[in-house]
């Protein structure tokens, strides 16, 4: 995701962060992602929107997924962060 929006991003992006979660006893980790106000038309959010959310008809509700193609966009650094 880094290589997709890295053009968009702002200055000192992206922060990392960690924080005790005491409901479940660990520590979370978290990567913040600042980006530039752009057009909607430039940035192309339909087409990240449409990688990792599909419409429940039923529910009328947006349901989070993982691309076909996720290996093509994952590099080893964001990979090694997501198994951490």
């Amino acid at each position: 995701m880094y290589f997709i929006l890295e053009k968009y991003l702002t200055p000192g992006s992206p922060g990392f962060s960690q924080f005790f979660d005491k409901r479940y006893n660990k520590i979370d980790s978290s990567l913040l992602l600042l980006t530039n106000a752009v057009s909607k038309d430039k940035f192309n959010l339909d087409y990240l929107t449409d990688l990792f959310y599909k419409l429940d008809v039923d529910k009328q509700k947006s349901i989070q997924m993982i691309p076909n193609n996720i290996a093509d966009l994952l590099s080893p650094i964001v990979l090694a962060f997501w198994i951490r």
